[in-house]
């Protein structure tokens, strides 16, 4: 029984020993019960176990050792990533810092130049004031003029007239009397009378045709057009660009319900190419901007030394609380008018501005 339990005891030791240390002639041995080859084993397997402990610390040490510069080669990884990110931050704020000034530079130009374009606008405005002024009085001393000489005209036809009329009766007087069976005087004098006035009317039928027709187009009922398209137009000069600004007011009983502004900039291909890429270029970024705003839309083109740049506000969809003066500063014609504006007050703001416009 006894043998039994050892050599169970000792099975269960082998399985635990290294194959490589315990030969299977000692293994035998250790089976057959064999006292000497036990507590020779015995022995063998202290001094195994002691090296096992031996190796298990220095394996310990090593893997102590591997952790340690393991979190140390971590700690470095997370400073060095740190290190990124900071620096990354301090790049991206920097970029941050620059793309802000960029667009406050920008603001300040698209600031200045929209003054200017007011400047010009007002100076136009005031020389198209002008020339018609001067158009007006020009043709008023003209119709002055002739009015004049048409007077002179007849007062010298009335002169002659008289003058006949006194000769006749001076030679009526010196002859003396006899039976007259021709025209009295009376009627010569309306017969010059009636070729006076019927060259008068002949002379000026032009004049009154032409006072005829404006009584009777003055008389008729005007066509007012309350659904369509009003057109208002303004062309100006630069120092070597055209720029024609067209705003397409879309109305249904008079109201505003759409508002579409077409800025044409027209230069030399080559010379002006710089300045022209440019302008397209903010317009660009308007764009890209405006894509955040429901109701607003842009087109940008540059072809053949020709800029086109259109802005379409549908007032339906659009919120004026969301236009802010970042979408000015970046370009865009504000919204001044609003949906269901009367049109006939947004077009004459826009002829006190210097635009022409029309219906359709």
């Amino acid at each position: 029984m006894k043998k039994n339990e050892s050599e169970k005891s000792v099975e269960n030791n082998v399985e635990k020993l290294d194959e490589n240390v315990i030969s299977s002639e000692v293994v035998a041995e250790v089976i057959n019960g064999d006292e000497v080859a036990l507590a020779e084993q015995m022995e063998r397997t202290k001094a195994l176990t002691k090296e096992q402990q031996i190796k298990a610390m220095k394996n310990a040490e090593i893997i102590k050792a591997k952790q340690k510069a393991e979190e140390e080669a971590k700690k470095q990884e997370e400073k060095r990533i740190q290190e990124e990110a900071k620096k990354r931050i301090e790049a991206e704020k920097q970029a941050e810092e620059a793309k802000k000034l960029a667009a406050q530079k920008q603001a300040e130009e698209a600031k200045r130049l929209a003054q200017q374009k007011q400047e010009e606008a007002r100076k136009l405005a005031e020389q198209k004031a002008q020339e018609e002024a001067k158009k007006i009085a020009q043709q008023k001393q003209a119709e002055e003029a002739k009015k004049l000489a048409a007077q002179k005209q007849e007062q010298e036809k009335i002169s002659a007239a008289q003058n006949q009329n006194s000769e006749v009766k001076q030679d009526n007087q010196n002859q003396p009397p006899v039976k007259n069976d021709g025209p009295s005087t009376f009627k010569r004098v309306m017969a010059v009378f009636l070729f006076i006035a019927l060259f008068a009317i002949v002379y000026f039928l032009p004049e009154i045709s032409d006072a005829i027709n404006k009584f009777k187009e003055s008389r008729k009922p005007k066509e007012v057009i309350t659904d369509g398209v009003s057109t208002c137009k303004l062309s100006r000069t630069s120092e070597n660009l055209d720029i024609t600004t067209i705003a397409k007011f879309s109305i249904i009983n008079s109201k505003l319900y759409k508002l579409e502004y077409v800025t044409t900039t027209t230069g030399d291909k080559i010379e002006d190419e710089e300045e022209l890429k440019k302008i397209n270029d903010e317009c660009s970024l308007l764009k890209e901007y405006a894509g955040q705003l429901d109701g607003v839309s842009i087109t940008c083109s540059l072809n053949n030394g020709t800029n086109t740049t259109k802005q379409k506000l549908d007032f339906e969809k659009l919120d004026l609380k969301k236009v802010t003066t970042a979408y000015t500063e970046a370009g865009g014609v504000y919204p001044e008018f609003k949906k269901n504006d009367n049109i006939d007050k947004i077009e004459s703001k826009m002829k006190s501005s210097g635009y022409e416009c029309t219906r359709s």
